[in-house]
C-alpha cells in the first residue's frame, strides 16, 4: 500500500492547534516520541521592561527539505507580533522547536529529516507558538510528495484517515471498494456528493493533483465528476476540473469556479477525444501554480488558463454529480516551478487574409514553396491561405528536388502565423522530429500532406490535431470503384482532405466525394501552368480548395464574382428523419416523399431490436410517434411491426409502420441519394450489425454514419475504417470568438477523424470561412425556421439538416450550358442557352446571363444572342440568378464555355432587288443578314443600309431616279467580303399629265399631251378612237358617232402603261 500523509499522532491535534485540528498525518516513524529542543538565546530576549512575543506566524506555513540534509534554523524566518503592538521578524534559531516524530533530528542550529515525508513542527517563544509543516523529498527525488493513497490496504466501506465528506454526502454514498474509492453522486445531478482530502493540504495552492478516475455509471451523458482544489471553508468557494461522461462534448472538460455565492462560473472548457468509458480508468491531472492552471486527461493538455486569481491555496477533494465515480491512485505533489505563459486556445492559429469575393465559402487558395523567393512573396504580397512546405528529417524545408531552402524553424518564423503551413513528407523518418518540434512550439494549426497515405496516418497518430491531406495521381473521368477507393483510403489513413489533379477535377468526381463527407482540393497541372480560364474552371467545379503556383491570379479571379451572393457549390439538403413537416418521421413513406421533394441525403436514426434487427426510430421509446409504448430495444422486430408509426399524420398515412434500415437500403439502392445513418443507441452490438447489413446490401457507396456517441464512431472506425463519419455535437462554434472555438472544434473532430455536424447555433461567415481553410466541412442541424434556413443556405454551408426538405424543391442546384463550345464565323449569330437542375431533379431551359472572362471585343451581345464580330477566341460563363425570397437570391455559374470566331472569307450572295420606280425613295430587297447593301448609279453612291437579321434591307435614296436609270446593287458582309452586283433599271411609274384639248368636233379632237404617249377618247363607255402623240406633244384623233353637246372623255397612256388623269370636254 502507498500511504504517505505525514502527520503522525492524534497528539498532533493538540500540538498543532487550529491548523491541524481534526486532522491526523501519518508517517513511518514511531508515534510515541516527542523530540523537543529548547535553546535560550539571550539576544532574542527583550531587555527588562520590554514587551514579549504575542504571536508567531510563518508566511506560507511550510518549509521544504531533503532527507538527510540539515536545514539551518537561521534560514527559517517567522513574523512576530509583540505585546507593545509592534511587529518584527525572528529567525528560527531563536525559537523553541518541537516535533513528535523520531525521524526529525534537531540541534541548536539545524533540523534534519531522516526520510521523506510531511512532518508537523511547532516553533514557540514567550508562550506564543506557530505550527509549521516540514515537507521533505527523497535525496534522489525531484518532487515533494504531499499525499498518496492507493486504497489497497483499506477495508471496503471505509473512509481513509483524515478524509472528510462534503456536507450533503451520506456514509452510504462514499467508501472504499475493491482497492479503489467510489462516490455515488447519482442522487444529485448538480454535485455536492464527495470528499475532501486531509486538511493540511489546504496550506498549499501550488500543487499537482493526479488520480485515476472513471464514470462507472451516469444518469445521462452530461453528468460529471471532478477534482476540487483550493477549496475554501471546507465547502466552497473552490475551483474544479469537471469531466462529463460524454467528455467529447464542447464542455466535456471544464475549469469551473464554485463562487462565494454558491453559483457556477465556467471560465474555460474543452473536449476530450473520447467519452469516459466505465471499463477503463483515466488519469486526471491538475497543475496549479499562482493564477495558472493546467488540466489534463491521460497527459493530454485540455485546459490551460490564467484565470485562477481568486484563491491561492485550499483543500483538495473529489465529487460526483449524477455519476457513480471511481477514484484510485491519488497523488498530490508540490509544484514549485511557474507554468509557462498561457497560450490561449486559438491564439496560435493563423488569421487567414480573406480575398474579396461574393462567393460564399469560395475555395481556399494553397500554394507550394519551392524557393526562398516563393516564401518571401507569400508573406509580403497577396497571401494564400496555406503554403506547402517540403520537409526532410533534418527539419529543413526543401524544394521538390530536395535542395535545401532554409531551416524549418526559420521558415515558420517567416510565415509568422500569416499563412497556414502544410508539411509535405516523403519518408517516415520525418515524422518523429517534425511532430516533436510542432509540440515544442505549440504549433497546432497545420496540415500533413503526402502521396503516401501511411505517412499521413502515422503523423496524425503522433500529433492528432493537425489535419491530414492525401494527394492522388489519377486522371480523367474516374470510375465509382476508383472514387470509393479514394474515400476508403483517405478515411482509413486519418485524413479528410483529398487532392485531385486538375485533369481529374470534374464536377462529377468532386461532387461524388463531397456528398460522402470528403473535402476535395484541386491541384493545377504545374507543367502547363494555369490560365485565367483554367482557374475559373477550377473555381466553378465546386472544389473546396485550389493548389496553384498562380495563387495571386487565383485570388484575383475570386474577385471577379462580385454581382450577387454566389454559390459555386450549392448546399446539400439533409432530410431530417425524412420530411416530418409533411409526413410521419422516420418512416419509409416520409423518406420517399423527402426524396421526391429534392433531398440529397436522407437522415435516419437507428436502434437494435431485442432480436438483433436494425430499426429506424428517433426516440429511445416508441411513445411519441406510434400507438405503442416502451423502449425500442425491448421489442423484437415482429413485435414492433404491429405498431403504427403515424401519430403525426394518422389520416394521411393510415398504414405507416416502423421501418427497418434494410427497407431503406432496398428502396433507395442505386438512386441518386445518400443515407445518413445516425447511431442513436449506445449499444455497441449495433456496429457489427450495421457493417454486415451495409456489406450484404452493397450500399457502402450510399452510406455515411453520424452519431452523438463518440465511442460508437470510434468502434465503427476500427471495424470499417473507410467509412465517412460525422460527429454530432453543439456548443463549439462561436462567430464572435472564432479561433478559440475553432481550436476546440479541431481538438474534438481530429481525434475522431470526423466531419463537424454541429447544431447551427454560433455559426456565421467568420467561423465557416476559418473552418474552410482548415479543410473542415460543417453539416449543421436542425433547421425548422425558413428564414434562418435561407440565410444559412446563402452562407454556402455544406449540407443543411431540416424537417422541411421541400423548402428548396424548386431552387436551382446546378446550371449547365447547352453547349460547351461554339464555332462561329464572323457575322454569324447564335442564341446561347443553358439548363438548370432543381433540387427536386427537374430540368428546365433558361435564358442565362453571359459573363465574359476574355475576348469580349470579338463578339456583340444582345441578351443571350451572340454575334461574331472578329476572329479570335472568347471565354465566358453563363449565370443564373435564383430568387429564394422577395429580397434574397443567389447566382450560380456554368463552367467556362468557349466561342471560337473564324474569319469570314466567303462573299455574300448577290442581293435580290425589288422593282425601283422613278418615284421610289428607297431600294429594297433581301441580302445576307448583317451585311451592308450599297446602291449606286454609275459611280455615284445613292445610299447604303445594314441588312436586318431576317435578311431584309431598305436603302434610302438621296434623290429619286429617272426612269430608265440603271442602278448597281451589291452587299458587303462584316468580314468585308463583297457580293457580285445586281443591276436593275428604274421603271417609269409617273403618269402623263392630263391631255389638253384644243379643238373638238363631232369628227375629230386635237390638242397637246405627253410625247410618245397614246391618247384615248370615249363617249361615256363607248370607245371613239385613239392617236399617238408626236414628239412635239401634238395629237389629233378621228372620232365617230359624236354629236354636238356630247361630253367626251380623253386621257393619255404612256408606254409604261401609266394613265393620265381624264379630261372631259363638250363637243361644239
Amino acid at each position: 500500500m502507498i500511504k504517505r500523509m505525514y502527520l503522525l499522532l492524534s497528539i498532533s491535534i493538540f500540538l498543532l492547534f487550529n491548523l491541524f485540528s481534526d486532522n491526523i498525518i501519518n508517517a513511518t516513524a514511531s508515534a510515541d516520541t516527542v523530540n523537543e529542543a529548547v535553546y535560550q538565546n539571550e539576544e532574542a530576549d527583550k531587555e527588562s521592561g520590554e514587551a514579549g512575543v504575542k504571536s508567531l506566524a510563518h508566511e506560507v506555513g511550510y518549509v521544504l527539505g531533503t532527507s538527510g540534509e540539515a536545514i539551518s534554523l537561521n534560514d527559517i524566518v517567522l513574523n512576530a507580533a509583540y505585546n507593545d503592538l509592534t511587529e518584527g521578524q525572528i529567525t528560527g534559531d531563536k525559537l523553541t522547536w518541537t516535533s513528535n516524530n523520531e525521524a526529525i533530528e534537531m540541534t541548536e542550529d539545524t533540523i534534519t529529516a531522516k526520510q521523506k515525508g510531511v512532518y508537523p513542527l511547532t516553533a514557540a517563544l514567550d508562550g506564543a507558538s506557530a505550527n509549521i509543516l516540514l515537507v521533505v523529498k527523497g535525496e534522489e527525488e525531484e518532487e515533494y510528495v504531499l499525499y498518496e493513497e492507493d486504497f489497497n490496504d483499506l477495508s471496503d466501506g471505509s473512509l481513509p484517515e483524515d478524509w472528510s465528506q462534503l456536507s450533503s454526502t451520506t456514509d452510504e454514498e462514499i467508501g472504499v471498494k475493491s482497492g479503489a474509492f467510489e462516490i455515488d453522486g447519482r442522487g444529485n445531478n448538480s454535485g455536492g456528493k464527495g470528499v475532501l482530502l486531509p486538511e493540511y493540504l489546504g496550506l498549499f495552492g501550488n500543487y499537482k493533483i493526479e488520480a485515476d478516475v472513471t464514470h462507472l455509471a451516469a444518469n445521462d451523458s452530461s453528468r460529471w465528476n471532478s477534482v476540487m482544489y483550493r477549496v475554501q471553508n471546507n465547502s466552497y468557494p473552490y475551483y474544479q476540473m469537471a469531466v462529463r461522461q460524454n467528455a467529447t462534448a464542447a464542455n466535456g472538460i471544464e475549469f469551473a469556479e464554485r463562487t462565494p455565492g454558491n453559483a457556477w462560473n465556467v471560465a474555460a472548457k474543452n473536449s476530450y477525444s473520447e467519452a469516459i468509458s466505465a471499463d477503463k480508468m483515466y488519469h486526471y491531472t491538475v497543475i496549479a501554480h499562482g493564477n495558472r492552471v493546467q488540466e489534463m486527461i491521460n497527459d493530454n493538455l485540455l485546459i490551460d488558463t490564467d484565470l485562477a486569481t481568486n484563491y491561492s491555496e485550499g483543500r483538495i477533494g473529489f465529487q460526483s454529480a449524477g455519476s457513480l465515480t471511481k477514484v484510485d491512485n491519488i497523488k498530490v505533489t508540490l509544484h514549485t516551478e511557474e507554468l509557462p505563459e498561457v497560450v490561449k486556445p486559438g491564439d496560435n492559429f493563423t488569421h487567414v487574409e480573406e480575398p474579396e469575393t461574393s462567393i460564399s465559402l469560395a475555395p481556399t487558395i494553397v500554394t507550394e514553396v519551392d524557393s526562398s523567393e516563393d516564401l518571401q512573396s507569400i508573406v509580403e504580397g497577396a497571401r494564400p491561405a496555406t503554403a506547402i512546405l517540403h520537409v526532410n528529417s533534418s527539419l529543413q524545408v526543401t524544394d521538390e528536388a530536395g535542395n535545401v531552402i532554409d531551416e524549418l524553424q526559420s521558415v515558420i518564423e517567416t510565415l509568422d502565423q500569416k499563412v497556414i503551413p502544410a508539411f509535405a513528407i516523403e519518408e517516415e523518418a520525418v515524422i518523429a522530429p517534425l511532430t516533436a518540434y510542432l509540440r515544442s512550439i505549440d504549433l497546432e494549426d497545420a496540415f500533413v500532406l503526402s502521396e503516401h497515405p501511411e505517412l499521413v496516418k502515422k503523423t496524425r497518430e503522433a500529433y492528432p490535431i493537425i489535419r491530414g491531406i492525401i494527394e492522388y495521381s489519377v486522371s480523367g473521368k474516374l470510375s465509382e470503384d476508383q472514387l470509393m477507393d479514394i474515400r476508403r483510403t483517405t478515411n482509413s489513413h486519418l485524413a479528410k482532405i483529398v487532392i485531385l489533379p486538375e485533369s481529374a477535377a470534374s464536377i462529377q468526381n468532386i461532387s461524388y466525394l463531397q456528398k460522402k463527407l470528403m473535402t476535395v482540393w484541386i491541384e493545377e497541372d504545374r507543367k502547363k501552368g494555369s490560365t485565367n480560364v483554367d482557374i475559373h474552371r477550377m473555381i466553378t467545379s465546386g472544389t473546396n480548395g485550389i493548389v496553384t503556383d498562380q495563387y495571386e491570379e487565383a485570388i484575383d479571379a475570386l474577385s471577379f464574382y462580385d454581382e450577387n451572393i454566389t454559390l459555386v457549390r450549392t448546399p446539400y439538403i439533409f432530410a431530417h428523419r425524412g420530411i416530418p413537416g409533411l409526413a410521419p418521421e422516420n418512416t419509409l413513406e416520409g423518406a420517399l416523399l423527402s426524396y421526391e421533394k429534392g433531398a440529397d441525403h436522407i437522415e435516419n436514426d437507428i436502434y437494435l431490436t431485442k432480436d438483433g434487427q436494425i430499426v429506424i426510430m428517433h426516440d429511445e421509446t416508441i411513445d411519441r410517434t406510434t400507438n405503442g409504448t416502451g423502449s425500442v430495444e425491448s421489442y423484437t422486430l415482429a413485435e414492433l411491426k404491429q405498431f403504427l408509426a403515424n401519430d403525426q399524420f394518422p389520416e394521411a398515412y393510415p398504414d405507416a409502420r416502423i421501418p427497418t434500415l434494410r427497407q431503406f437500403f432496398e428502396e433507395f439502392k442505386g438512386k441518386d441519394v445518400e443515407h445518413i445513418v445516425e447511431i442513436k443507441t449506445s449499444n455497441p452490438a449495433i456496429i457489427d450489425k450495421l457493417i454486415a447489413l451495409i456489406e450484404e446490401m452493397g450500399v457502402e457507396n450510399q452510406v455515411s454514419v453520424i452519431s452523438f456517441h463518440a465511442s460508437q464512431l470510434q468502434l465503427l472506425a476500427e471495424q470499417m475504417p473507410g467509412m465517412s463519419i460525422g460527429y454530432l455535437t453543439s456548443g463549439f462554434a462561436n462567430e464572435t470568438d472564432v479561433y478559440p472555438s475553432l481550436r476546440s472544434t479541431l481538438n474534438t473532430i481530429q481525434n475522431l477523424n470526423s466531419t463537424f455536424n454541429t447544431s447551427y447555433g454560433g455559426l456565421g461567415v467568420n467561423f465557416l470561412e476559418a473552418a474552410k481553410h482548415r479543410g473542415v466541412t460543417v453539416w449543421p442541424w436542425t433547421y425548422r425556421d425558413e428564414a434562418l434556413f435561407i440565410d444559412h443556405f446563402l452562407l454556402g454551408i455544406y449540407g443543411l439538416t431540416t424537417d422541411y426538405a421541400h423548402w428548396a424543391s424548386d431552387w436551382a442546384s446546378h446550371v449547365t450550358p447547352e453547349q460547351a463550345e461554339y464555332k462561329l464565323t464572323a457575322g454569324e449569330s447564335i442564341e446561347v442557352k443553358a439548363m438548370i437542375e432543381t433540387y427536386d431533379r427537374q430540368i428546365k431551359d433558361i435564358t442565362p446571363d453571359i459573363v465574359f472572362i476574355d475576348g469580349e471585343d470579338k463578339v456583340e451581345v444582345n441578351g443571350n444572342v451572340v454575334t461574331a464580330q472578329a476572329e479570335g477566341t472568347v471565354h465566358a460563363m453563363l449565370r443564373y440568378t435564383q430568387q429564394v425570397s422577395t429580397d434574397k437570391s443567389y447566382d450560380i455559374y456554368t463552367q467556362p464555355i468557349t466561342i471560337t470566331v473564324k474569319a469570314d472569307k466567303k462573299p455574300p450572295a448577290k442581293p435580290r432587288v425589288n422593282t425601283v420606280g422613278d418615284n421610289s425613295t428607297h431600294v429594297s430587297g433581301t441580302a445576307e443578314a448583317g451585311s451592308t447593301v450599297y446602291v449606286k448609279a454609275g459611280r455615284t453612291l445613292l445610299g447604303q443600309a445594314i441588312t436586318a437579321p431576317d435578311g431584309s434591307y431598305s436603302v434610302e435614296l438621296n434623290e429619286k431616279q429617272q426612269a430608265g436609270t440603271v442602278l448597281t446593287v451589291y452587299a458587303v458582309d462584316q468580314a468585308g467580303n463583297h457580293s457580285s452586283s445586281e443591276r436593275t433599271k428604274v421603271t417609269d411609274n409617273t403618269p402623263p399629265q392630263m391631255p389638253e384639248v384644243k379643238r373638238v368636233t363631232s369628227k375629230m379632237m386635237s390638242g397637246k399631251a405627253e410625247s410618245d404617249s397614246t391618247v384615248y377618247v370615249y363617249n361615256d363607255k363607248i370607245y371613239l378612237g385613239k392617236a399617238s402623240v408626236d414628239r412635239k406633244g401634238d395629237f389629233s384623233v378621228s372620232i365617230k358617232k359624236a354629236k354636238k353637246g356630247d361630253v367626251l372623255t380623253v386621257y393619255a397612256k404612256d408606254k409604261a402603261g401609266n394613265v393620265s388623269p381624264k379630261n372631259n370636254v363638250i363637243v361644239s
